[in-house]
């Protein structure tokens, strides 16, 4: 398997992810709901079926953009397609990825919190990393405790829970 996990366990070539979920933005929003450090995948290798992934959430600067190739890879083969026929399921988005060699794939399930970083990355045609360079330091805070990088509004570091409200 690759560093990143966003290669075929079994043969080590480009997968698509079909479902995709970040879950430290729940975190601290649900009642009784656990903070994740990770995010949840499911892939599909075009010659050895489908696998779950966790990636870490405090490493996503490595992953992200492996992430973004994979979310618009065909499920059949290993080329890059376009989006089709994009559907708002509440907090999920499901699309198609156009393929030019196979036409339409699968139906894919992304959160939409994902889904538009990747589409607004791609539009800004900047990576995930040159992104975090680029905001604005009031746009994210770094953690006191552990130096986690914070969302915006969050009330909490995902990593180690100490609290980033101004006093």
């Amino acid at each position: 398997m690759s560093l990143h996990g966003l290669n075929c366990p079994r043969c080590g070539g480009p997968v698509s992810v079909f479902w995709g979920r970040d879950f430290r933005k729940f975190a601290m929003t649900t009642p009784g709901y656990r903070d994740r450090e990770w995010a949840s995948f499911k892939a599909k290798c075009p010659y050895h079926g489908t696998f779950k992934l966790r990636l870490s959430v405090a490493d996503k600067v490595s992953w992200f953009d492996l992430f973004t190739e994979a979310m618009l890879r065909c499920m059949k083969c290993e080329r890059i397609g376009t989006i089709a026929n994009l559907r708002d399921k509440g907090q999920w988005l499901l699309f198609n990825i156009m393929c030019p060699e196979h036409g339409l794939s699968g139906t894919k399930r992304i959160v939409s919190s994902l889904f538009y970083l990747v589409t607004q990355l791609q539009e800004q045609g900047i990576s995930y990393k040159e992104y975090m360079q680029t905001q604005p330091p009031g746009s994210y805070t770094l953690c006191p405790n552990c130096r986690h990088v914070v969302e915006p509004n969050s009330k909490f570091c995902g990593k180690c829970g100490t609290s980033v409200m101004p006093r």
